[in-house]
């Protein structure tokens, strides 16, 4: 279960997804889909529920 989280964060989280485009290297370290994991990791991390 996902706990609620305030519309600044949900702000944020979409700004940093939706202007990947600016920095991110399609040869650099990660490919789009590690980076896409790292985000998804990060983010459910982040808003579950603690038991």
């Amino acid at each position: 279960m996902l706990r609620p989280v305030s519309p600044l964060l949900v702000k944020g989280i979409l700004g940093m997804l939706n202007y990947t485009y600016l920095w991110f290297e399609a040869d650099g370290r990660l490919s789009p889909e590690e980076l896409a994991d790292e985000y998804v990791d990060t983010l459910l991390q982040g808003i579950r529920r603690s038991a």
